[in-house]
């Protein structure tokens, strides 16, 4: 396996029922091979490798909340905790960043303006141009 899929939530009903669950979104918009992935879904108690062998981590979003601090987000942060002596890729997304944040010694709170849901616009600066992640994105305009 190549890449270790973290799921940290489910989808909406409606969502799964048109076009499919997080991890299954998260695979189409990335145009990654299923065979290439290992998917893990914490948010079901699914244990997480004791020392994983991919090429990078992503770890998704959820409808959760990181401060409400569930058992399952808690011993994923240990294991992201662990996860740096991994030599490996990480990318967080919406709850995954928020998750690393908190795992790493981060604060982890509410938005003061109310709950965000879905994608947004973002920005690639210049000095991402020679990120191994962002380099292959167009510039926002």
């Amino acid at each position: 396996m190549s890449l270790l899929l973290i799921q940290t939530g489910h989808a909406e009903p409606l969502t799964i029922a048109r076009a499919g669950d997080f991890d299954r979104l998260f695979l189409a918009a990335m145009g990654v091979e299923p065979s290439i992935v290992q998917i893990i879904r914490v948010c079901d108690d699914e244990p997480l490798p004791d020392r994983p062998h991919h090429k990078g981590i992503l770890i998704t979003g959820s409808p959760k909340m990181v401060s409400d601090r569930h058992p399952w987000s808690e011993r994923t942060a240990g294991w992201l905790r662990t996860a740096q002596n991994f030599s490996m890729p990480v990318l967080g997304v919406c709850y995954g960043h928020q998750l690393l944040g908190h795992a790493l010694g981060g604060e982890v709170g509410n938005n003061a303006r109310g709950p965000e849901y879905g994608p947004t616009a973002v920005t690639v600066r210049l000095e991402a141009q020679s990120d191994p992640l962002f380099s292959v994105l167009s510039p926002y305009k």
